[in-house]
C-alpha cells in the first residue's frame, strides 16, 4: 500500500473510538449502566423497615431487580410467616401493594388502580388479624345502634366512626384496611414489644412528618368542621382539625395496643398517656408535642375534663348539628344532637338539645331541660355556663339566640353591623348575661374596650358572679392603665377562686403584672 494513502494511526484510533461510543449497541449499554448504578444508589437509601417507601420504588422502576427486592423486603416486612416462606411473594403481590399504596399515599407517582379489589382487602385483613383492635366487641357492630349498646372500653374507634359517618361495607373495609397498614408499618418499625413511649414517636413521626398531616386553613376548619372531623376525609386530605387529627391518633393507636386518655377541655380535645405520676400530652394539632397538661386549665376548670370513647364517637356527630346550626336547620341541628345523645349524654350535649328547643320555638321546654341540668354541674367545672343560665331564666329570646349561633366570627369589616345588630337585642333582651358578654367581645375585638367594661361589668354585679369575669375586667382595666380598678378585679377574682378552692394561675401572672406597673397597690 502507497504511504501516501495510509490513514494516520491516531485517526484510525479515533474513528474507532467513535463506533464504539456512538453506536445504538453501546450507547445503550452505557446508559443501562448509569440507570442501574442509579437505581442501586437509590434504593440503599431506602430503610428496609419502611414498607411505603419500598413500595413505591418498586411502583416507580418496574420489572428490575431492585423492584423485586423492593418487593421482596416489602412483603417480608408485612409476612406473619415466620419460616422461610417470609422470603417467597405470593401471587399478585404488587398488584396488591400497589392498591395499598394508594390508600394511605393518594399523590403516590404510580397510576391508581380503579378500586381497592377485595383481594388486597381480604389480604390486609389476614396480615393485619392479630392486631389488637380485632379483640373488641366493636370490631364487629355493623350498625348504630349495637354500636351504642357497647362499654365504652368494648368500642374500636374507627369502626364505630364509618358507621357514623354511613359508610358502605365496601369504602369501611378500605378505609380500615389502610389504618390496618399504616400501624403494620409502624410495628414493622419498632418492633411488637416496643415500649408507650417509642409507639407514641413512631406514631408521631408518621402522621406528622413523614405524611405531614397538618391542621387545615383556619377559614375553611371554622366553616366546615365536619369535613375535617370525619375519619374518612382526614385520612385522605392530610388536613385535620383537633377532633379530626385525635381519631385518626386514636384508631391507630387501638391497633397498636397503646391505651390513651382523651382530653376535652372546652373547644377542644387532645390526648395523653398515663403514666404513674405523669401525663404525656400528645397536641396532634401541634405534630404530636407534649406540652405541661396545666397549660389546659385556664381559668374555668378544676382539673381537665376527659370523656370514654363512646363520647369521643358522638363528638363527630356534634360537629355536624353544629353545621346544621349556621345553615338555620334547627330541626334537623336538634336530631343530630339527639344521636349524639346515644353516645354521650354529658351537660355539653344536653345543652345543646335545650338550645335547639329554644329555636324551635319551645322556650318552656328548654326551660326545664336547662334548670334540670344546673342542679347536677360537672365536677370539673369551677362555673355555670351562661348561656345554660340564660336557658334556664327564660331571659334569652328565639330571635336573639339565632343570631348567636349564626355568623359567630364575623370579618373586622362586618363588626359594625354586627355590633349595632347585638346592641339591639341586649336592648330587648336585657338580663340576657349571654348576650351582653357575646357583645363585649365584638367590642374587644374591634379594639374599642371602653365600649366592652360596662358590659362586663353589668354582669359581674351578681354576687354569683365567676372569677373569670372579674379576671377578665381586671386585664381590661390594666390595658387602659387604670391600674386602681385593675387591682380591685383582681382581689375579687382571688377571693371568689380561693372560695371555689383553687387559684388559677393566670389570676396570680395577672397580679404580679400589676403590682410591677404599680408598686404602691397592697400584695394580695
Amino acid at each position: 500500500m502507497n504511504a501516501k494513502n495510509k490513514t494516520p494511526m491516531s485517526i484510525q484510533i479515533y474513528v474507532l473510538l467513535c463506533v464504539l461510543l456512538f453506536s445504538p449497541f453501546a450507547f445503550s449499554n452505557t446508559s443501562h449502566s448509569i440507570e442501574e448504578k442509579n437505581r442501586e444508589a437509590q434504593f440503599s437509601k431506602i430503610p428496609s423497615n419502611h414498607f411505603r417507601k419500598l413500595i413505591m420504588f418498586a411502583a416507580l422502576y418496574p420489572n428490575t431487580k431492585q423492584s423485586d427486592e423492593a418487593l421482596r423486603q416489602a412483603w417480608s416486612l408485612l409476612s406473619t410467616e415466620k419460616s422461610s416462606a417470609a422470603h417467597t411473594i405470593p401471587p399478585h403481590f404488587e398488584e396488591i401493594a400497589l392498591g395499598c399504596i394508594h390508600l394511605v399515599e393518594p399523590q403516590a407517582l404510580c397510576p391508581p388502580p380503579p378500586s381497592l379489589s377485595q383481594a388486597a382487602i381480604d389480604y390486609i385483613k389476614t396480615i393485619g388479624a392479630d392486631l389488637p383492635n380485632r379483640k373488641l366487641q366493636g370490631y364487629s357492630v355493623k350498625s348504630l345502634d349495637e354500636l351504642a349498646s357497647l362499654e365504652p372500653k368494648e368500642v374500636d374507634l374507627a369502626r364505630a366512626l364509618l358507621l357514623v359517618e354511613g359508610k358502605e361495607n365496601s369504602n369501611l373495609s378500605s378505609i380500615e384496611a389502610s389504618l390496618d397498614l399504616l400501624a403494620l408499618e409502624i410495628i414493622a418499625r419498632i418492633g411488637p414489644n416496643a415500649s408507650p413511649q417509642t409507639k407514641i414517636s413512631a406514631l408521631n413521626s408518621l402522621l406528622f412528618h413523614e405524611m405531614t398531616f397538618r391542621y387545615p386553613p383556619l377559614s375553611e376548619g371554622k366553616v366546615k368542621p365536619s369535613q375535617f372531623s370525619e375519619l374518612s376525609s382526614v385520612l385522605s386530605s392530610r388536613r385535620g382539625i383537633c377532633l379530626g387529627t385525635s381519631i385518626l391518633y386514636l384508631s391507630l393507636a387501638q391497633r397498636l395496643d397503646l391505651p390513651l386518655t382523651v382530653f376535652i377541655p372546652p373547644g377542644h380535645i387532645f390526648l395523653g398517656y398515663e403514666e404513674e405520676n405523669y401525663t404525656r400530652v400528645i397536641e396532634t394539632t401541634a405534630r404530636g408535642i407534649a406540652p405541661p397538661l396545666e397549660t389546659y386549665l385556664g381559668l374555668t376548670l378544676r382539673k381537665v375534663p376527659t370523656q370514654n370513647m363512646l363520647a369521643t364517637v358522638g363528638m363527630v356527630a356534634f360537629n355536624r348539628a353544629a353545621e346544621h346550626l349556621h345553615k338555620k336547620e334547627w330541626q334537623k341541628a336538634l336530631e343530630q344532637y339527639v344521636l349524639v345523645k346515644k353516645f354521650d349524654q354529658s351537660n355539653s350535649t344536653l345543652t345543646m338539645i335545650a338550645l335547639c328547643e329554644l329555636l324551635l320555638g319551645n322556650k318552656k321546654r328548654a326551660g326545664e331541660l336547662s334548670r334540670e341540668l344546673l342542679k347536677h354541674p360537672p365536677d370539673y367545672q369551677l362555673e355555670q355556663d351562661f348561656l345554660l343560665l340564660d336557658l334556664s331564666k327564660g331571659t334569652l329570646s328565639p330571635e336573639a339566640a339565632q343570631e348567636l349561633v349564626v355568623n359567630t366570627s364575623p370579618k373586622r369589616e362586618e363588626l359594625p353591623e354586627r355590633i349595632e345588630q347585638f346592641e339591639k337585642l341586649v336592648r330587648k333582651n336585657p338580663k340576657s348575661a349571654i348576650l351582653s358578654l357575646h357583645l363585649a367581645s365584638l367590642w374587644t375585638e374591634y379594639g374599642k374596650t371602653k365600649e366592652a367594661i360596662p358590659l362586663i361589668e353589668s354582669v359581674a354585679l351578681c354576687d354569683e358572679s365567676p372569677p373569670s369575669l372579674h379576671y377578665d375586667l381586671s386585664a381590661l382595666y390594666y390595658e387602659r392603665f387604670d391600674f386602681a380598678k385593675a387591682q380591685n378585679h383582681a382581689q375579687k377574682a382571688l377571693f371568689k377562686a380561693q372560695k371555689n378552692g383553687m387559684v388559677p394561675k393566670p389570676i396570680l401572672q395577672l397580679i404580679f403584672k400589676i403590682q410591677q406597673e404599680s408598686p404602691d397597690s397592697p400584695n394580695l
